[in-house]
């Protein structure tokens, strides 16, 4: 089902300032072609005009994920970049944090050639503890109204899916599903 339009996926702002009208205009444009849906500007990015504020965040460690995900009063909610004069202020959008996890899985031979993000786990023991971690500090933080993690399955040089790329498991799915069921609206 369709549930929402995300015309831009981590977009930079250009120099000279045409990003941030870019980005209203393709807004304005988007929800004139359909105004039932929300717009996601540009997920997990720089946020100019939105209706869902998504975010992109790989930190590795659960309780630094959970310290930068979490809503603090008087500051700003955790985003990509702050520094610039154009950007949407928080405005208690639903918080999506459409982009988390990544942790990288795979045989030593395909580590040469393969990437996961931050340092990869040495057993696949530590690997179930990590997300353990990551997905408790998720389900912890209840302005989260959804996310997506990182991801199903392997894609060419990205080996952080919970399948490999051909779909097999690479993985005791039991145990991922176990970890994800922490999470109060998959039980």
């Amino acid at each position: 089902s369709l549930v929402t339009w995300t015309p831009f996926n981590e977009t930079w702002d250009s120099q000279d300032g045409t990003y941030p009208r870019f980005v209203r205009d393709i807004y304005a444009e988007t929800k004139a072609a359909d105004p039932t849906r929300p717009i996601n500007d540009a997920s997990g990015d720089d946020h100019v005009m939105t209706d869902i504020w998504s975010v992109h965040n790989y930190e590795q460690d659960g309780d630094k994920l959970k310290e930068q995900l979490a809503l603090t009063e008087g500051r700003e909610p955790y985003r990509h970049s702050y520094e610039k004069e154009f950007l949407a202020v928080y405005g208690g959008q639903p918080y999506i944090l459409d982009e988390f996890g990544g942790i990288g899985w795979m045989s030593p031979e395909e580590r040469k050639h393969s990437w996961g993000y931050g340092n990869l786990p040495q057993t696949e023991e530590e690997f179930y503890s990590r997300l353990d971690k990551m997905v408790k500090a998720v389900a912890s933080l209840e302005h989260i109204a959804g996310f997506c993690y990182t991801q199903l399955t392997d894609v060419e040089q990205e080996k952080n899916g919970i399948y490999k790329y051909d779909r097999t498991e690479k993985l005791d799915i039991e145990k991922v599903r176990h970890i994800f069921m922490q999470i109060p609206s998959f039980r």
